[in-house]
């Protein structure tokens, strides 16, 4: 089998179960949890930093490095990064729902299709004009996985490009909404974090964990030739209401089991 096929699989694995165990149980672990979180995210910017210094450190020093030094980080300043982290994802939601309310066209807003794409495993990979690299003739990890690392900061650039196009069609008064949606959703997720630790810690740990196992789910069914991303062509919403309804019933088990185990101890 092709190492790089089995280091993929790896990979899909351990995210799978990080996201098992943040959706189920994530309020309860927050910390070792925001810890493992800093340790995926530090592989993957490690990893996509090697691409460029490949001749100047191994990739497991640069990978493993990265991964310690923002697990630590994470781990010691997790009420921060709770905050940060939620403040980002209600940004996020609060611009998307903007945006989308505002935009009237035939085809459906920009952040809306790029945060569906990005829940449904789809990209510009499949369906536009940059493909993943053909890596089925490398025989070793190093060279195809510097060939992924240069497809998908190639494909982020691109992301960017296009909305940051579509924000430049937007009205000045659309501008400024969308402004200030993005700055209601970061006030929303420090009021949040500070004043609800415990609804806080479980919304993100709910939300993070669904979007790693139906991620990762759809990547791995991908992998066999389908292709999931005709869903965005039929609705766009689809993969982010798939997510939500994930992100819910996480949300109930975590606080179900809260209840029980407080019911236990008295």
């Amino acid at each position: 089998m092709n190492p790089v096929l089995i280091e993929q699989l790896v990979m899909y694995g351990v995210a799978l179960l990080a996201g098992l165990v943040l959706w189920g149980m994530g309020g309860r672990v927050l910390r070792p949890a925001l810890g493992l979180a800093g340790v995926v995210i530090g592989s993957i910017i490690g990893w996509l930093a090697w691409a460029l210094v490949q001749d100047l450190l191994p990739l497991w020093a640069l990978v493993t490095g990265t991964a310690v030094v923002i697990g630590c980080v994470s781990m010691l300043v997790y009420r921060l990064i709770l905050a940060g982290l939620l403040s980002l994802l209600l940004a996020t939601g609060f611009m998307v729902g903007a945006w989308s309310f505002m935009d009237a066209g035939d085809l459906p807003p920009v952040p809306l299709v790029t945060l569906s794409e990005v829940v449904a495993g789809g990209s510009v990979f499949e369906i536009g004009s940059s493909p993943l690299p053909d890596t089925s003739d490398v025989n070793t990890i190093g060279p195809a996985l510097a060939m992924h690392a240069d497809a998908i900061r190639t494909e982020i650039v691109e992301r960017v490009g296009i909305l940051h196009a579509a924000w430049l069609l937007l009205a000045p008064i659309g501008q400024l909404i969308v402004i200030g949606s993005i700055i209601g959703g970061l006030f929303s997720g420090l009021l949040l974090a500070t004043f609800t630790p415990r609804f806080s810690s479980v919304f993100l740990t709910a939300s993070l964990g669904s979007l790693l196992i139906l991620g990762t789910l759809v990547r791995v069914v991908t992998m066999t030739g389908a292709s999931l991303t005709d869903s965005i062509l039929v609705w766009a919403p689809l993969p982010i209401v798939l997510w939500a309804a994930l992100a819910f019933v996480g949300m109930c088990l975590q606080f179900t089991m809260q209840a029980r185990r407080g019911t236990e101890n008295e």
